[in-house]
């Protein structure tokens, strides 16, 4: 066999383990959690829960406040939290819901979970980046 052949598939051997190990890892922490879901999820849907109310604070308070002149851009900001807000908990609606903790849900949860990962830390890097602007 070709080295270069051979040093490919190795390296997708090596990938394929990782991520089987990943979805176990995942699967067994969904179906021994008493929730159902996995504690990274519940935390980011209840602090995503948490900004969405605060959001509607905000913007009812500078809404009554508009007339005062108050900045148009932090309605904009506003209104750019809710929206990934609102994108976020679409993804994590699925792994969070309550069900039966079967394994073949666990295991649907586990991939669902390891395939929208990366997407998931994505819109909470940009939630941090908004909440940090709304707080300047």
């Amino acid at each position: 066999m070709d080295p270069i052949v051979a040093a490919g598939l190795a390296g997708t051997i090596v990938t394929f383990i990782d991520f089987s190990i990943k979805l176990y890892c995942r699967t067994a922490e969904f179906y021994t959690s008493p929730k159902g879901a996995c504690a990274n999820a519940i935390d980011a849907e209840t602090t995503t829960n948490h900004l969405l109310l605060s959001m509607e604070l905000l913007r009812t308070h500078a809404a009554l406040a508009t007339s005062y002149g108050v900045d148009a851009d932090l309605m904009a900001l506003c209104e750019s939290c809710t929206s990934v807000a609102e994108d976020l908990l679409k993804i994590l609606e699925p792994l969070t819901k309550k069900g039966r903790n079967s394994k073949w849900s666990s295991l649907k949860k586990a991939i669902l979970s390891v395939t929208t990962q990366q997407h998931v830390k994505d819109l909470m890097t940009r939630l941090r980046t908004l909440q940090e602007q709304v707080q300047l």
